[in-house]
């Protein structure tokens, strides 16, 4: 079930499912898992922050959405 992006929570969640499947894509996983080599605990991290403080990027992921983007720290 889709639902809005309320908290810093919702971020996580959003971030580590976005990535668990980039991780095991059969046509660009590799790019980040052999060819960039991430480092996913600093990684993450960043992304949650970012988007915490950028709320019009992941707004625009839920384009059904009509919650207001707000400041999530």
């Amino acid at each position: 079930m889709k639902t809005d992006i309320r908290n810093r929570k919702d971020i996580e969640l959003l971030v580590d499912t976005f990535y668990d499947k980039i991780k095991t894509d059969a046509v660009i996983g590799f790019l980040f898992t052999e060819i960039a080599q991430v480092n996913w605990e600093t990684h993450l991290p960043r992304m949650y922050d970012f988007l915490g403080k950028h709320p019009f990027l992941y707004w625009k992921l839920q384009r059904k959405s009509h919650a207001s983007p707000q400041r999530f720290t």
